[in-house]
């Protein structure tokens, strides 16, 4: 974020105890002031996190379709071909849209309940060379549907991409719009899914990791149900439902 066109493009934001040392060390040296400025702010955590405003009437909203023109629907078979799905349309949604409630009637009238006390739970999501819309719409479906108090932390952990996108710019993506919330972990080598999965769950500091792929949306109290049987069996291990994604693209 630039204060304005004339400055110069924000490199890192300074956070409040790191400002402190930099004053501490200046007057060390005789300066004889040490000023702040707007750009050294808090990072943002679990309890400042707040949910982005819905775009209503955006393609995708609540699972809707998705509207190419003639110009964004050429080559798009190249694009499905290499993609495995149509990222034109993926672009075009919100990357915090909304999504339809598939839960059980029984679920959404809390007529069926779950603890308070369940344990923090870590989110690890391993990609390789996954795309821009797809992973941050996991992330934010994993934040803006998961109870504060039970979401501790969503690892990103990096199989040795090498697209661009995914590299620096997610880095400074993160930082400034989820800050403690969201750690992107970059693998030191190649070393595919179990192992990256492991390697994630390692730096995980939550009391339970649920793992999750990098192209999907969480649903409502997703985290609940899964960690809820740990409870009774610290070693149990529990599975997601997994709604089904047709294809189907508009054309205009």
């Amino acid at each position: 974020m630039q204060l304005t066109r004339r400055h110069l493009k924000v490199k890192e934001y300074i956070r409040p105890e790191i400002y402190q040392q930099l004053q501490e060390y200046g007057e060390s040296i005789r300066f004889l002031y040490v000023a702040n400025s707007p750009v050294i702010r808090k990072r943002i955590n679990r309890e400042t996190y707040t949910i982005p405003e819905h775009c209503k009437d955006c393609p995708g909203e609540n699972g809707g379709g998705v509207t190419l023109t003639a110009d964004e629907s050429k080559d798009l078979d190249a694009v499905m071909k290499k993609e495995f799905f149509n990222l034109r349309a993926s672009d075009k949604i919100s990357l915090w849209r909304t999504i339809p409630d598939t839960r059980h009637e029984l679920y959404v009238i809390q007529l069926v309940k779950y603890p308070d006390d369940l344990p923090s739970a870590s989110v690890v999501i391993v990609f390789k060379n996954e795309r821009w819309s797809p992973v941050l719409r996991t992330v934010y479906s994993v934040l803006n549907r998961s109870p504060k108090k039970f979401l501790k932390e969503v690892i990103l952990v990096d199989d040795q991409s090498d697209i661009e996108e995914m590299g620096q710019k997610l880095d400074d993506y993160c930082e400034e719009h989820f800050g403690e919330l969201v750690r992107v972990l970059r693998a030191p080598s190649r070393l595919g899914l179990i192992k990256a999965k492991s390697y994630g769950a390692k730096h995980a500091t939550g009391d339970v990791v649920v793992f999750l792929d990098a192209h999907c949306e969480a649903n409502f109290v997703v985290l609940s149900i899964q960690s809820s049987p740990t409870l009774g069996d610290p070693m149990s291990q529990t599975s997601p439902r997994v709604s089904v994604m047709y294809h189907c693209v508009e054309l205009s």
